[in-house]
């Protein structure tokens, strides 16, 4: 159950129609898949958004991030020991996107190694969860009825 490889995969998906802020417009998703693959076959998987006008990372410095310093300081531990392999990543003391991505697909690979759900794992169930609500984006004509509200 030790941690013998950490993979950050960059992808790009165009939008249907691009996001246009104040600062500028953005066209395609830039994304970065993470996957923390164990001995004995265990994959957990979680996405790093790239978001350099807001979080200050870009899918080239998530990638070097997991790549150069999350994924050496964890190879070789024990799926299991998550406050351990969280403290082995606190000396870097920036790059928070990357740091999640690499905690959440250490956190999927515990759950599929010990047959249960990551929310059975952090202690709690819900089945509906408001994240986030953006505004401005289209005219409320525009949204369809299946969609979450504009604002929490």
């Amino acid at each position: 159950m030790k941690i013998v490889e950490v993979e950050a995969i960059p992808y790009r998906i165009p939008y249907i129609r691009p996001l246009k802020f104040g600062t500028g417009v953005v066209s395609n998703v830039e994304h970065v898949l993470v996957r923390v693959h164990t001995d004995d076959g265990i994959v957990g998987q979680a996405e790093a958004p790239s978001r350099p006008y807001i979080y200050g990372e870009s899918q080239s410095s998530i990638v070097g991030a997991v790549r150069d310093w999350f994924a050496p300081s964890i190879v070789g531990l024990d799926i299991r020991s998550t406050e351990r392999i969280h403290q082995r990543m606190q000396w870097v003391v920036a790059n928070p996107t990357a740091h999640s991505a690499v905690d959440l697909a250490v956190w999927d690979a515990y759950g599929k190694t010990m047959g249960q759900p990551c929310c059975a794992l952090l202690g709690g169930y819900t089945d509906r969860l408001a994240v986030s609500g953006l505004i401005g984006f289209d005219a409320i004509e525009t949204r369809g009825k299946h969609e979450a509200p504009l604002w929490y």
